[in-house]
Order: C-alpha cells, then structure tokens, then sequence
C-alpha cells in the first residue's frame, strides 16, 4: 500500500540527510523497543508506540514482526479504531485479507479520524480479493464524503473497469486527470500513508501535497490503447513512462505496444525489451503474454515468428 511517491520522497530525503536507513531504522526500533519494555508509555500512548514499532518493522520488512506488534496495540487499547486501521496494513503484507477487511470495517464501526480514507483502504482491500462491486459501493462513499479524493476517482475507475464498465472508468480518470493538484491536496499530508508519519515527522517533513498520479494516466492510456484510440493513448502513456515509480515497467510496455500499433516497430520493441528487462523476464514472455494485442500490430510478423 505505499505509493511511489512516499519511496521517492523517503529516498531523496535519507540520500539528502547522508542516513543509513536499515541501520536507522533498526535502532529507533530497539529504542522503542526498551522504552515500551522499560513501562515509558501507558494507554493510548503505549498503543501508539507499539503502531509505530509495527510501522518501522514493516519498513524493515519483517511483516510477522510488525503483526505482533500491531495487536499489542489493539490489545492495549481496543476501543482505539486507528489500531485496527493500522493493524489492517499488517495483515494485509501478511496475506490475510479477510482480516484486513475486518479490521477496517471495525475501526469504521468505532469511529475513525478519516472516514473517507479508511473507506478508501477497505475499498482497496476489496479490489484485491477481487470484490468489484462492494469496492466500487466503498469509492462512491469515499466520494460522496469527499468530493475532491482524487485518488478514490483513480481506483474507483480501475473497479469500473475489471467490473466491465469502461465508460464510468474512463469518465472517472478524465476527472482524476483534469481534476488537477486540488484533487490531491489533503487537509492531511499522511491520508494514505498514516503509518509513516511517525517517521516522517521525525525527519522534520510535514507532508505533502501530489501532483495528479501517474497511474491515472497510465490507466487512461491502458484503456485508449485497447480501444485503438492511439493518437490520445500515446500522451498518457508517454507521461506514465516519464513520472512513473513503482509502475515503470508497465508504462513502458504499454508505450511500446502503442508503437508497434503504430507501425514504429524498432522503437517499439526497444521499449519491450526494456520493461522486460524492468522486469527480470525474457521478452519472448512478455510478448507472449500480450500475444493478441501484438498479432493486430503492423510489428506482429517479427515479433511472434
């Protein structure tokens, strides 16, 4: 669940500040650690020193570790509905996505700081386990709470579509897109990443505001480009391949199926070559995979010989 955004920042942060970030981030564990074994924190204090130990751990990438964790604080304090928010980060890493659910509709029943951005989460936990009505039911709830959650238009539009509706998906990243920054300047720089603030706040950074996410163009662009609507697919694919983090290797094979429709054959399997080697595969897997949509390509003869 952490967006790009949140590794670029982390990164550029740490490269700024010369950290060395595991060995950081092992320390401040075993601090916290001493101090909550040493009785420092009580209550809701304590709870939130355990979230945070579970969020560092889950940095660390010890999931079991951060699960403990996380349930100590619901222990402690079990009418705290941020605990079982945080909780469901931790499940979710470890695979349990029913509990995930569970733990988020618990906290919504408690009473949460962001109803919004918790519905969000448990649409999220929905889309997953491939639930696509009761997640598009969360995103409209989300935006019929707050109208200008940019990021709940994004996915709601990706819902949209692996539930057959490729016109309220489209309609739903065009307003993602022309919705601009104001779609996703939350009052709370953390929405969608509470687990770091701790951490963040720490390293002396207050948040942020982003920009419009690359994914809803690379979506967008996705969808045109199997409509055959190349000429407006090739901007927003263009613009994924050059803002993208996490989702690199997927913007630029989708740039370059764009390409061999539109018969740039070298350039396009320049681009193949490149997100298969993004992603540690031979290219013949990848073209493979995408065989149909590559068999309509005036690139197709040399590409599936």
């Amino acid at each position: 669940m952490v967006r790009w955004v949140v590794a670029l920042v982390l990164a550029l942060v740490i490269a700024l500040r010369a950290i060395p970030v595991a060995a950081d981030n092992d320390d401040d564990i075993q601090a916290l650690t001493e101090k909550i074994a040493a009785g420092k924190f009580a209550g809701l204090a304590l709870a939130q020193a355990y979230m945070e130990l579970g969020a560092r751990k889950l940095i660390g990438k010890d999931a079991p570790g951060a699960l403990a964790a996380y349930d100590k604080a619901v222990a402690t304090f079990p009418k705290y509905a941020e605990a079982y928010v945080w909780r469901s980060f931790g499940r979710i890493e470890a695979g349990d996505l029913p509990g995930a659910l569970d733990d988020l509709s618990h906290a919504l029943t408690l009473g949460v700081d962001d109803r919004p951005g918790d519905i969000y989460f448990r649409a999220e936990v929905r889309m997953k386990m491939k639930d696509y009505r009761e997640a598009i039911a969360d995103y409209d709830q989300a935006i019929v709470l707050d109208p200008d959650f940019g990021d709940a238009y994004i996915e709601r539009g990706q819902a949209r579509l692996a539930a057959g509706d490729e016109a309220g998906a489209l309609a739903d990243l065009d307003h993602a897109i022309a919705g601009g920054r104001k779609l996703y300047h939350y009052k709370n720089g953390y929405r969608l990443i509470p687990y770091y603030e701790p951490i963040f706040t720490k390293l002396g950074f207050a948040g942020w505001a982003d920009d419009v996410p690359p994914k809803a163009y690379l979506a967008r662009g996705k969808i045109r480009l199997e409509k055959g609507d190349y000429d407006r697919a090739r901007p927003d694919l263009e613009y994924a391949v050059n803002n993208s983090f996490d989702d690199a290797a997927e913007a630029i094979l989708y740039f370059g199926m764009e390409l061999l429709a539109t018969e740039q054959c070298r350039d396009g399997e320049r681009r193949l070559d490149k997100a298969a080697e993004k992603m540690g595969i031979e290219r013949g897997t990848l073209v493979q995979a995408h065989r149909d949509f590559i068999a309509k390509t005036p690139c197709a003869g040399d590409l599936l010989k």
